[in-house]
């Protein structure tokens, strides 16, 4: 199917719905908000054959999504962005049927389908809807603007009012947000008609270190990899060691041994009126999810991890006049810093918002957002507490990383990196074990007599994590805490930052 050949059936579904939203703006403003609308649908088109896509819950999928950008224009958003996102928001939302992984693998990355992604709830990872996703997903919309939170509350309130109106519908299946989601929401819609909610499900607490993940696999009976055991026969009847590697909001443990070492025991083990033959896993693993804490077996060489679950939201955010978005990083310091700090940062600045721009056009960028939310939370605590000292606000933005080595904000060919503020950012970033008691309180001790800004630059940098990844799981793992505990005998001298002990 060709995406960039306009889709009949589409428009003609669209142009019969739009005059609900297009009544309430300006007609030089109509046609570009079509223009938006189609070029975020086109990627559904790929989920369904040509020949399928007039009878598929098109209609369906329009009509939602056309009924909610128009009680957003009557609450006044007249953003076109906004409202191309909103409507876009059936086709990719799993409570609706839709697939965002249609979406995700788009590019170039644009401010329309960044905000579609970040409304959208992830696809379950497991069978079964445990009241814990639910939560979570109210933690992600926690996150983002209020237009986009009030956006999700209204496309599933349009979404049930067609249920009714049309049962058998296979997209107006979302149940919409009760009164206690729309409390911790603090949404402004009005709540008639919504049923009295039961308290917010409590989730596990994220896996906020390597530590963790293998004790999660470790804790497991033996069990098979699809349908062979596997072991490693040089160790006889021991277990070898694991080793956890961060992808994204997952982690991927495997047996701390090469892929060869490790062989299937016995013949296959068939399931009933299965003749297919299975070949033994080549690289098996575990794969450990940091929110949900759910472990399932792998195999390491074929999986592919997709970052982009439960996207951020890119920095930048404003409600009209958004820069493009990866000046968007530039935008949001300026939102911290006074500007003679924000000129003297320029530099460093420069690189890190080429670097974001080169890796908006893969599946990384969430990786770099983290890193970036991490770097703006360690900015701001050392300029609240009294920094004004350039180099080191340049090291605070080179130490801040993603889950995974390679997710810096700037290069590491950087000449920067062999400056004094990058000699600060090495020492001052945590190897992956370290970020987990005991060896946080170990790397305490020996950086004991450091010189105070780069003591204080270790703290911030671990308060910066705990407050960013509180933000992307929507609590905060046990082992953030642990960590910064550990780490608060750095700043017994320094009184500025003993509030944030």
């Amino acid at each position: 199917m060709d995406l960039a050949a306009p889709d009949a059936a589409l428009v003609r579904s669209w142009n019969d719905v739009r005059r609900k939203v297009v009544k309430h703006l300006p007609r030089g403003e109509r046609e570009h908000l079509d223009a938006l609308v189609m070029g975020l649908i086109a990627p559904a088109r790929q989920s369904v054959g040509a020949e399928e896509f007039d009878r598929v819950d098109r209609t369906d999928r329009v009509t939602i999504g056309a009924e909610t950008a128009a009680v957003l224009a009557k609450q006044g958003v007249t953003d076109l962005e906004v409202l191309a996102a909103a409507i876009a928001l059936p086709w990719y939302d799993s409570d609706l049927a839709g697939n965002r992984n249609l979406l995700e693998s788009v590019r170039p990355l644009t401010w329309p389908a960044a905000m579609t992604l970040a409304m959208t709830r992830p696809l379950s990872r497991t069978s079964g809807h445990p009241p814990w996703r639910r939560t979570a997903y109210v933690h992600q919309l926690r996150t983002l603007p209020p237009v986009l939170r009030a956006a999700a509350v209204v496309v599933r309130d349009v979404a049930a009012a067609l249920s009714r109106r049309s049962p058998y519908s296979h997209v107006a299946q979302a149940r919409p947000f009760d009164l206690t989601e729309i409390a911790s929401l603090e949404q402004p819609v009005p709540p008639s008609n919504r049923a009295p909610g039961q308290p917010l499900a409590s989730m596990p607490p994220p896996v906020g270190s390597p530590r963790e993940a293998v004790d999660l696999v470790r804790a497991r009976p033996s069990e098979r990899f699809d349908a062979y055991y596997m072991e490693v026969p040089s160790l006889g009847v021991n277990r070898p060691e694991y080793v956890a590697e961060a992808r994204g909001l997952v982690y991927l443990v495997r047996w701390d041994v090469p892929p060869e070492e490790i062989q299937a025991v016995g013949p296959p083990v068939n399931y009933p009126g299965d003749t297919g033959y299975r070949q033994p896993y080549k690289e098996p693993g575990w794969l450990v999810d940091r929110i949900t804490r759910e472990v399932r077996t792998v195999d390491l060489r074929w999986l592919h991890v997709s970052r982009l679950w439960a996207t951020p939201l890119p920095p930048g955010w404003r409600p009209s006049g958004r820069p493009a978005i990866a000046d968007g990083l530039a935008a949001d310091l300026a939102m911290v810093l006074p500007a003679p700090l924000c000129a003297a940062l320029e530099p460093v600045m420069r690189e890190v918002t080429a670097r974001y721009g080169h890796l908006l056009a893969t599946d990384t960028w969430p990786d770099l957002i983290v890193a970036w939310q991490i770097a703006r939370h360690t900015v701001w605590l050392l300029t609240a507490t009294g920094c004004a000292d350039p180099e080191l606000l340049t090291a605070a933005l080179l130490t801040a990383r993603g889950t995974a080595p390679a997710d810096t904000l700037v290069d590491d060919d950087s000449d920067l990196w062999r400056t004094p503020a990058g000699a600060h950012a090495r020492t001052a970033r945590p190897a992956d074990a370290e970020t987990d008691d005991p060896e946080a309180t170990a790397r305490a001790h020996r950086l004991t007599t450091a010189p105070a800004p780069l003591r204080a630059l270790v703290f911030a940098n671990a308060w910066a994590r705990r407050h960013a990844e509180t933000e992307l799981f929507g609590s905060t793992p046990t082992a953030r805490t642990r960590e910064l505990n550990a780490l608060s005998t750095l700043v017994h001298d320094l009184p500025t930052l003993h509030q944030f002990v």
